[in-house]
């Protein structure tokens, strides 16, 4: 009863520990039993993209007047990097026992299947010898967010300069008006658009003139479908839409400065603003993806990015707000 008890006192303290993180990922526990008291490990998500942190939590109960030595974890833990930790205790509790916790987050080194490593603990109580207590390895599945044949070890070189050939305009006199007329439409188109733009600002704008963010970011998203720019293999300026999109959105809706900012400096202001911070992640993940197709030359397939303008709609749909009303014109090209 008294096991079962303590057990029981574990699981809610580590449930009411996960509910203050504002996580919903799925948790894998183990218990081990020794002489003088058990170890209680704790972690996460057993399934992480490469750019996600991961939480391991050890919880070490031993009967009162029990010397406890904790293994040593220095900056690394198998596979992973240390990136914080924290530790409470020793704490006595109700039932004769004392309680002392210690937190890990991680991040992973490479992709691929790792291992949490198994960590001894030792007991000394007052009768009998020491005794130990080995904990078992927790494998963990790590997702890469970049293609397997990238080496994330050095950075690839930027792609060789286009020669591009001159072919001079022809001579021919006949042809002389049709360069003209180009010229003209080219200046006329050129004028509209920043008349058109100019307007748009300038006019008086009334409550009748406002819409809300998300409706604004879904007509864009439509508007970037309906231009087939995978089709025509114009990859880097669907990637460079849809980003401006994503951003546009996260201006408008969350009162966040990404247009503004880095993709790093997005992330970390998404972590601390409330309504995005269970997205971060995510977020991070396809500013990144977005990142390597505009600047590292990443060639995505149509799948790919398919998937993730249907995601960003996604995102858009499900952090809709009528009350969240904008002048703004709409994204960039899109």
């Amino acid at each position: 009863m008294m096991r079962a008890s303590r057990l029981l006192t574990a699981l809610l303290l580590f449930a009411v520990a996960r509910t203050g993180s504002g996580e919903a990922q799925e948790t894998h526990l183990q218990t081990f039993d020794g002489r003088f008291g058990q170890v209680i490990v704790e972690v996460d998500s057993t399934a992480i993209y490469f750019a996600d942190p991961l939480r391991v939590r050890y919880q070490v109960e031993a009967l009162t007047g029990t010397a406890v030595t904790l293994p040593t974890v220095t900056e690394t833990l198998g596979p992973f990097r240390v990136v914080e930790r924290q530790a409470s205790g020793p704490v006595s509790t109700a039932d004769d026992m004392v309680l002392r916790r210690r937190e890990f987050v991680l991040e992973a080194n490479e992709a691929g299947t790792l291992f949490v490593p198994s960590l001894t603990f030792i007991f000394e109580g007052e009768e009998g010898g020491p005794s130990q207590i080995l904990t078992e390895p927790i494998s963990v599945l790590v997702t890469a967010i970049v293609p397997d044949s990238a080496d994330l070890t050095e950075p690839r070189d930027i792609a060789q300069p286009l020669r591009a050939e001159f072919v001079p305009p022809s001579t021919d006199p006949s042809y002389g008006w049709v360069w003209w007329a180009l010229a003209v439409a080219l200046f006329i188109a050129s004028l509209t658009v920043v008349l058109r733009r100019m307007l748009w600002r300038a006019r008086p704008l009334g409550e009748d003139d406002r819409f809300t963010s998300h409706h604004i970011a879904q007509t864009a998203l439509d508007r970037l479908r309906r231009r087939n720019l995978l089709e025509q293999d114009q990859f880097d300026a669907f990637y460079v839409i849809l980003s401006g999109i994503l951003r546009w959105y996260l201006e408008h809706r969350f009162e966040m400065k990404a247009p503004y900012r880095t993709t790093e400096e997005t992330a970390a202001q998404a972590r601390s603003n409330a309504p995005v911070s269970d997205h971060a992640n995510w977020l991070v993940a396809v500013l990144r993806q977005s990142d390597a197709v505009k600047f590292a030359r990443r060639q995505p397939t149509r799948d790919e990015a398919t998937e993730m303008l249907e995601a960003i709609d996604r995102f858009v749909a499900d952090t809709a707000d009528n009350t969240v009303l904008t002048h703004a014109p709409p994204p960039l090209g899109a």
